[in-house]
């Protein structure tokens, strides 16, 4: 869609536009809950699968314009489409600085299906040096384009979550252990977490909260005097939004920085002496399905759910 909307602008085209998004579906039981969200979806005409779909009023997913259509059982096994269709797109022109509508235009944003599903797909990893930055070596995890299909959930396992049904999830992890400690122990205790793939871990003991945790091998001090021997370690792990929003196919992966041209198939601002002919290289990469070398046609995730944690015994 980046590419879409550069292409335009550059032609200073003013007219219908249809927008096609193919998707597809494994074995999915249609009762499940399935909403497409759609910035200013009052602009388009939806439909999914030929069946025309709109907004209805549902509270806004994530950002006040991101809003959800109920598209519940119109998802079929195979091959699936959405459909957008925009009436009267208008261009943006970058010189407009007094009128924002001029300036922006229509704008084309992604789109998102949100629901109790999970999206599988084959994974591979690929090692990652950034030049740029003095951060160790990190393996890319990659999930091919044309791999990627919509199922049942199913139950998860203790690790990284990617290639259990949620490489795009962005929200919480909540990890149970049973400690066994002895009643009324005294022992001064620290919880230690060696590693782990999340943003921030929140830990409690039972229902009594003893902090957050925002480093590897950081500690957290536990109560001496818990009084049973069914303790159980409680630890949710937070998200942060790149695998939801990404950049999801910068050929360098996971980037130590991230700015515009980052989610871009080019890698220069509008005006860059090296920027290519937006309007012929992206017909070229329609017609003869190659992308721009600054783009990859999978998506980049990085790790969510993985840990090691100990508890720490102090004499």
């Amino acid at each position: 869609v980046i590419a879409i909307q550069e292409r335009l602008n550059r032609m200073g085209y003013d007219g219908p536009l249809a927008l096609r998004f193919p998707l597809r579906v494994g074995r999915l039981d249609p009762a499940r809950k399935l909403h497409l969200v759609v910035e200013h979806p009052d602009r388009y005409r939806i439909r999914v699968n030929s069946q025309q779909v709109a907004y209805n009023g549902l509270p806004p997913w994530r950002d006040p314009r991101w809003l959800p259509i109920d598209i519940t059982g119109l998802l079929k096994q195979g091959d699936n489409s959405i459909e957008l269709y925009c009436p009267d797109f208008r261009h943006g022109d970058p010189a407009c600085y007094e009128d924002p509508a001029a300036r922006y235009g229509t704008e084309i944003e992604s789109i998102y299906l949100v629901g109790d599903f999970a999206v599988n797909g084959t994974f591979h990893e690929t090692p990652h040096v950034d030049p740029h930055s003095d951060m160790p070596p990190q393996p890319t995890r990659w999930m091919q384009r044309d791999s990627l299909t919509l199922s049942d959930p199913v139950p998860l396992a203790p690790g990284d979550v990617l290639a259990q049904g949620l490489p795009f999830y962005a929200g919480r992890l909540r990890v149970s252990i049973p400690l066994g400690l002895p009643a009324g122990m005294t022992t001064p205790a620290a919880l230690c977490l060696e590693r782990f793939d999340a943003a921030v871990v929140e830990a409690a003991i039972d229902q009594q909260p003893l902090g957050y945790i925002m480093s590897p091998a950081a500690t957290l001090p536990m109560p001496t005097a818990m009084g049973t021997k069914r303790n159980g370690l409680h630890l949710t792990l937070y998200s942060t939004l790149r695998n939801l929003l990404g950049p999801h196919h910068h050929p360098g992966g996971e980037l130590s920085w991230v700015g515009p041209t980052s989610f871009s198939p080019w890698p220069y601002y509008a005006g860059h002496p090296q920027m290519p002919d937006v309007v012929q290289e992206t017909a070229a990469w329609a017609a003869q399905g190659s992308s721009p070398k600054s783009w990859r046609d999978d998506y980049c995730f990085v790790p969510f759910g993985e840990l090691t944690a100990s508890v720490v015994m102090h004499k």
